[in-house]
């Protein structure tokens, strides 16, 4: 995977997730399981190809394109009162 793949994935995922815009590295970051303080500077870095990208955020990146969710349920965008898609239905509310 490649990093205009990874910013890519940024704009599918945050419309596929309700968030009507692209994720910001910062919420990439916190969807990939990455550190709190510096996961932001690794989206940069993978997206710049400072970093290679694993293939375990690879892997995972393809899981959340087909349809998977964050382990927190989309809950990094429900704190800030966005619209978010239903995990029951796949609508949004």
């Amino acid at each position: 995977m490649t990093g205009n793949e990874i910013k890519a994935a940024r704009a599918t995922l945050g419309e596929k997730w309700g968030v009507g815009r692209s994720l910001t590295p910062i919420e990439m970051a916190r969807a990939l399981g990455l550190s709190p303080t510096n996961g932001n500077d690794h989206v940069h870095n993978m997206e710049n190809e400072k970093s290679k990208v694993s293939g375990t955020i690879a892997v995972l990146v393809k899981l959340y394109l087909a349809g998977a969710n964050p382990p927190d349920d989309l809950e990094i965008f429900r704190a800030r009162g966005r619209k978010r898609i239903s995990t029951e239905t796949g609508e949004m509310p």
